[in-house]
């Protein structure tokens, strides 16, 4: 049985909750503490109920991934329809009518495709590509949805240039006048090709929106009066992953079966009852498997959001009645033998006080001692940073570090961080025995029904400094948290990954992926050797690695040239194929995020798309060491978008 420490901690606070070496099967910890908002504080929410008409957050998201951007364009994702729903929520939130979210909508689509962009033309950036250099905000606040959408109708503080409400009778301009007197682009008549799917979006996201309004600049219905002390319960779960369940030898991804313990999906809804039944609101998941991660982010969608959505199996999963995310970074911490798994770390704020919370969810490796030592330095190094912005941070998770005394993380962590139970860096003490221990400001609960987990249920309360969602105070996550993953380490990974690793298209196709590998039809004498990106022909093409570049003129199938970066003999190597332009020639040494050509349908392929394959030892098309080129980018490149 695996062994796990998991931990609860806090940076801006005044306690940490930690638990420590127990034998478990899945394990929750809970703490409660209190948070403290100034007056003045802005709230948005998510719409629960169909009282006005509107459906749920999950009816919405299920709705708009029905609808496409335009006819051969992929359905709407996950991430778009999110963001959609955000430019609602402000867009009620502020009063503005339907016609506001019209506008806004078709104004997002036209400049980043409803995704929020880190690059784009000059400092472009963000949801509208507003522009820090034009007086738009700082980066962190132009990439904040909800501050972006807020400037777009010129009702943020951080902000004086002029907004949609600020212009004379925007209602009744044309859709491309009203939104070109906001976004001054360059292409003005470019936002009217998108009008009629803006709509579409607003028949579901605001059938309760006003058809009008008499709302005048400097006006919002947002209550400015919601100074307020809230318990805010935050949990740890490892849920233990459906692997280690399923009756198959091997697939639980290094703890082997547990055949003393029901199946994922007689586990996973008691867990949710559990931690639904203590009051929590936000909690940092483990272990969540392919077929769990799939459950929550459907059966519990309505009441949890969560983030990443992906296959990565580090979660953090928040009440959408208490909180929305507000920014999300994924920061890439060592894993088993050392490999860099992304761990998700995320900004979450308050509907109803604006409280601000950073919540980072982690899972150290089990094994070499290294390994977890080289995590907990990068984990120091980034709740460092994080403690300048001057926002509360919670860090939960498995640190598996019961036996590494010294260099175990209620030591190596104490310099920056307070532990609950007890322990500290200078010089170094264990926490207190037990997850039994009663102490003056916390004290524990009888465990949970075994199906669960078999843990006593420590308890812990803190206090947070009072930091609300302020955008005239907001600071951004500063950038060195996000460069931890690049210092110099031994951990065994080889060239894999050479350090980084970048999507192959821009960060707006990402989620065009269509995870075909080794499907099978018409199209392919055996199967299909990589997965395709659906991008416009012309779109960028970039390199994933570091590596020098192959150019094969004689593959019919991959069109004009089947392009190559590799690491060397024997080593990875990434193909490219059907691209309509080349930006790079033979030999040409390219880095992580290089372009090197354009997204093409040359060769044997059907409409405009960026054919890509993983080869881990140079290998035949068909060989061994072809492996799944999702799973590959899933678990090596999701810290590095490129834009």
């Amino acid at each position: 049985m695996l062994r796990v420490m998991k931990k609860l901690l806090w940076i801006g606070l005044s306690i940490i909750v930690i638990l420590t070496g127990i034998p478990v099967a899945a394990l929750l910890v809970i703490a409660t503490f209190s948070t403290q908002a100034a007056a003045g504080c802005l709230t948005y929410h998510h719409a629960t109920t169909t009282e006005t008409g509107l459906l749920t957050h999950a009816e919405m998201v299920d709705r708009l991934l029905q609808l496409r951007l335009g006819s051969g364009r992929p359905t709407i994702t996950k991430e778009q329809a999110e963001n959609a729903i955000t430019l609602a929520d402000v867009t009620r939130d502020l009063g503005a009518p339907r016609r506001g979210l019209e506008i806004a909508l078709a104004t997002a689509i036209q400049e980043s495709q409803l995704v929020n962009l880190e690059s784009g033309d000059r400092d472009s950036l963000g949801l509208f590509q507003q522009r820090p250099s034009q007086g738009w905000g700082t980066s962190a606040q132009i990439t904040d949805p909800v501050l972006a959408t807020r400037a777009f109708y010129g009702l943020a503080d951080h902000t004086n240039n002029t907004g949609l409400l600020d212009i004379n009778n925007w209602q009744n301009l044309p859709l491309t006048q009203a939104a070109q007197a906001v976004q001054r682009s360059g292409y003005p008549s470019a936002y009217a090709r998108w009008e009629s799917i803006a709509q579409d979006m607003t028949d579901i996201l605001g059938p309760d929106l006003a058809a009008s309004t008499n709302l005048t600049n400097g006006e919002s219905r947002i209550d400015a009066d919601c100074a307020a002390s809230a318990s805010v319960t935050v949990a740890s779960f490892n849920i233990l992953g459906a692997g280690h369940t399923d009756g198959k030898s091997g697939s639980g991804l290094g703890g082997g079966e547990n055949p003393s313990m029901p199946t994922w999906d007689v586990r996973l809804p008691k867990a949710m009852r559990l931690v639904e039944s203590a009051g929590v609101t936000i909690a940092g998941l483990q272990e969540v498997h392919p077929p769990q991660s799939k459950t929550l982010s459907t059966r519990y969608a309505d009441r949890w959001g969560m983030f990443p959505t992906n296959r990565l199996q580090n979660k953090v999963i928040w009440d959408r009645t208490a909180w929305m995310m507000t920014a999300a970074r994924l920061v890439d911490i060592p894993y088993f033998h050392g490999f860099d798994t992304p761990m998700p770390l995320v900004q979450l704020t308050s509907t109803t006080t604006g409280q601000v919370l950073w919540v980072w969810s982690i899972h150290n490796p089990i094994g070499a001692r290294k390994y977890r030592v080289e995590a907990l330095q990068r984990e120091l190094a980034t709740m460092t940073d994080l403690k300048a912005t001057g926002q509360p941070v919670v860090i939960v998770g498995d640190f598996n570090d019961s036996n590494d005394a010294q260099q175990a993380s209620h030591c190596i962590l104490t310099p920056t961080l307070t532990n609950a139970f007890g322990g500290a860096s200078r010089p170094c003490r264990p926490r207190r025995a037990g997850p039994g221990s009663t102490t003056s400001t916390g004290t524990t609960s009888p465990g949970p029904p075994h199906a669960s987990t078999d843990q006593p249920w420590p308890t812990r309360s803190a206090t947070t400094p009072g930091h609300r969602h302020d955008p005239g105070r907001r600071q951004a996550l500063p950038t060195p948290a996000l460069d931890h993953s690049n210092q110099a380490r031994d951990c065994g990974a080889g060239p894999t990954t050479n350090g980084r690793v970048a999507y192959p298209v821009p960060a707006g196709y990402i989620d065009s992926d269509r995870h075909n590998w080794h499907a099978t039809g018409s199209h392919w004498s055996s199967w299909h050797t990589g997965t395709d990106f659906s991008a416009p022909c012309g779109t960028p093409a970039y390199a994933a690695h570091a590596g020098a570049v192959e150019i094969d003129t004689t593959q019919v199938w991959a069109g004009t040239w089947l392009v190559k970066v590799t690491t060397g003999p024997s080593s990875l190597t990434t193909w490219y194929a059907h691209m309509q332009a080349l930006e790079v020639s033979r030999g040409q040494k390219v880095t992580p995020g290089q372009r090197i050509g354009q997204v093409g349908a040359r060769g044997n392929a059907e409409g405009c798309h960026l054919h890509f394959e993983v080869h881990l030892e140079n290998g035949s098309i068909y060989g061994s060491d072809n492996v799944d080129p999702s799973t590959w980018l899933a678990q090596h490149a999701t810290g590095l978008r490129t834009g």
